[in-house]
């Protein structure tokens, strides 16, 4: 998905009762009433010793907003979770695509058809059972409660400093006597999740949930206790892949694609196994209307420059090749595997070529590490099983600056305080140190992945207290950057394990640096690694 930065208009909601004992409690009020427990905050409708919940059960009128369609596929979809013991059914259904967009407009975008198609209950979940965050939110997700005398609530739910970034239920945005699905959106921050849900059935079982998607490949995330039925369409193109150009059409240049689930795309070219001579970024994508009579199976890859060589040697005898600071066209993609061969035709039909002279070819790349149903990967390829973390943001009121998770398991995340003084990268990525490499030569080389400035004034010491409480070796670096005249400080924790390298690190502007020592020193006391 496309990551978003700006925070959502404000989304209010109104006070409303139904017959299934619903509310929803508009922001800022509190509870209801002083002396009544709150939901997700206390107790929620325990239950009685009939096995009933306490309070107004759902009426026999409950599911009459349903149509007998819609009634068939929320049955159906209960009956599948209860098999699996699941207390609940979890849908990711999209991201909102503009700031401010509610839930329905999501429901109107052609990115909730799908849902709408295939569980056309959503689409007659009524208005008072939308929940919003207060502040809005990106991602619209569905909940369905297996037991339909459930009770649920929907709370804010906070994660700062003075709940130690641990994450606490807030305000109450709904509660009700009756399991009846909701949608929710929320969600501003791709690695903090905004919402709680929480479900007490009627034989007592309950859950506290937070919905929120794994960073790595933007899967659902959450306990066993629930069912996801998600719709997960992973293009049979991700991977990484190359290909070479025979020498008789230019002399053995090698062209090297990485596609990623969530839309990113990294792409290079160069002779033979030589240091390439472009680097490209971007993302890939579906075509438009206006580009459908390609056909289904095209796709669109919009790059951008990163560095280059101007005098190369890409055509050998012939000259160099020409830089282009943008490569945007459209290809068709064909995949042609064989036994113990992953391959991927991509024919070039509009746009940019991947390089100049071979505008309308048919280019065939060999997969790496392809094949099985493991999201391209094959058993046993590099897969990163941790992300370095403090279990929350370092700071309160940060902004998300970028997120980016890639096929070969490494991450970049990026953020930065409301008043730009400090920048913190969170990155992670394939290899270490080889043998013979001293420290200090290694880190010059790591820190390449966070600044195209100098480092001046670097020092790399190794911290033993970090080292036994992560239990990998931790490196302490520290220099200066000097970028328009003004002066960064850096200060980063590094490590390896598993064959990757992490690094957190702190960019903190010179005036506000000595300040901000023992706060970042902390930081780095409370990191650890999380599972994916």
């Amino acid at each position: 998905m496309k990551y978003r930065r700006i925070f959502a208009l404000l989304f209010v909601l109104i006070l409303s009762l139904t017959a299934c004992g619903r509310e929803q409690v508009p922001p800022g009020n509190g509870p209801l009433d002083q002396d009544k427990k709150i939901p997700g905050k206390g107790a929620i409708n325990t239950p009685t010793e009939d096995g009933g919940a306490s309070g107004s059960a759902a009426s026999e009128g409950a599911a009459a907003w349903l149509s007998v369609e819609g009634g068939k596929v929320l049955d159906d979809l209960r009956e599948g979770a209860q098999a699996d013991g699941c207390i609940c059914s979890v849908a990711f259904l999209g991201a909102a695509l503009e700031p401010g967009e509610d839930i329905a407009a999501f429901l109107a975008s052609e990115e909730a058809e799908q849902y709408l198609d295939a569980y056309p209950f959503i689409k007659e979940i009524p208005p008072e059972r939308w929940i919003a965050h207060p502040e809005g939110g990106y991602e619209v997700y569905c909940i369905v409660p297996t037991d339909p005398k459930a009770s649920t609530a929907v709370n804010t739910w906070d994660i700062n400093e003075d709940n130690d970034f641990l994450g606490e239920s807030d305000q109450v945005l709904y509660r009700s006597d009756c399991g009846d699905p909701i949608l929710l959106l929320g969600n501003l921050s791709d690695i903090m999740p905004s919402l709680d849900v929480e479900i007490v059935d009627s034989t007592g079982r309950s859950l506290s949930y937070q919905p929120s998607l794994w960073l790595y490949d933007g899967s659902l995330s959450g306990p066993s206790e629930i069912f996801d039925f998600s719709m997960y369409h992973n293009p049979d193109f991700i991977g990484i892949w190359s290909a070479v150009i025979p020498a008789e059409l230019g002399g053995g240049i090698s062209l090297n694609l990485n596609i990623g689930r969530g839309g990113n795309l990294t792409y290079s070219y160069g002779r033979g196994n030589s240091e390439p001579i472009a680097l490209y970024e971007g993302t890939w994508s579906r075509p438009d209307e206006a580009m459908v009579q390609f056909g289904p199976e095209c796709v669109v890859f919009e790059l951008c420059l990163v560095e280059g060589i101007e005098d190369n040697d890409l055509w050998g005898q012939y000259g160099p090749g020409e830089l282009h600071d943008e490569i945007c066209g459209v290809w068709i993609c064909e995949r042609g595997d064989g036994p113990g061969i992953s391959s991927l035709r991509l024919t070039h039909v509009q746009g940019d070529p991947f390089i100049d002279g071979c505008g309308g070819w048919a280019i065939v790349f060999e997969g790496e590490d392809q094949g099985g149903d493991n999201g391209g990967m094959e058993q046993g390829a590099n897969v990163n099983p941790h992300v370095l973390t403090t279990g929350g943001p370092a700071f309160t009121h940060m902004t998300v600056l970028q997120t980016e998770n890639y096929p070969d398991g490494g991450y970049y995340y990026e953020d930065m305080t409301q008043d730009g003084s400090i920048l913190i990268i969170n990155c992670a990525y394939p290899g270490g140190r080889r043998n013979g490499v001293s420290m200090e030569e290694y880190a010059v080389k790591s820190i390449e992945h966070l600044t195209m400035y100098e480092a001046e004034d670097l020092s790399v010491e190794k911290n033993s207290g970090y080292s036994e409480a992560l239990g990998h070796p931790v490196y302490i670096l520290t220099y200066t950057t000097s970028e328009n005249d003004h002066t960064f400080h850096w200060k980063i924790f590094m490590t390896e394990a598993d064959g990757y390298t992490y690094l957190y690190a702190f960019d903190v502007w010179h005036e506000v640096y000595a300040d901000m020592e023992d706060v970042i020193d902390d930081v780095f006391g409370r990191l650890f690694f999380l599972e994916m």
